[in-house]
């Protein structure tokens, strides 16, 4: 069926009921039923079939419903396949610093990353 009003879409899926999505897209049954002249009886829809929302939540109801079946999707996709773990080590060479020169009574070292300071160690110098 043609969506000439480019209203937003979701797919039935098995325990959906039009009072159900009503009540989450804030429309009534009837103005669901108005933007689908295909279902004859509102008591009967097909686990599959399109649907076309109406209401002041319809287009967030639509965008959040169709990315948690496509997750779910995704996820059976895998077959609880979800790699090794540990993750393998970086590829990147481990970070090196070198200290030129005396370390005082105490010097830290940090290490900006990502926008965070981050200490990296303190060191002290020994007592003769």
């Amino acid at each position: 069926m043609a969506n000439p009003l480019n209203l937003p879409e979701i797919i039935i899926q098995r325990g959906d009921t039009l009072s159900l999505i009503a009540g989450y897209t804030g429309a009534t049954v009837n103005a669901l039923l108005a933007a689908n002249p295909q279902i004859k009886n509102p008591n009967i829809i097909t686990v599959g079939q399109p649907l076309y929302l109406v209401g002041d939540n319809a287009a967030n109801f639509a965008r959040i419903r169709n990315m948690v079946i496509e997750q779910k999707q995704q996820l059976a996709n895998t077959n609880g396949n979800w790699g090794s773990w540990p993750p393998p080590a970086p590829k990147t060479p481990p970070l090196e610093i070198e200290i030129r020169g005396g370390v005082s009574k105490k010097t830290n070292i940090w290490l900006i990353a990502g926008g965070a300071l981050i200490l990296i160690a303190l060191l002290s110098k020994k007592r003769r």
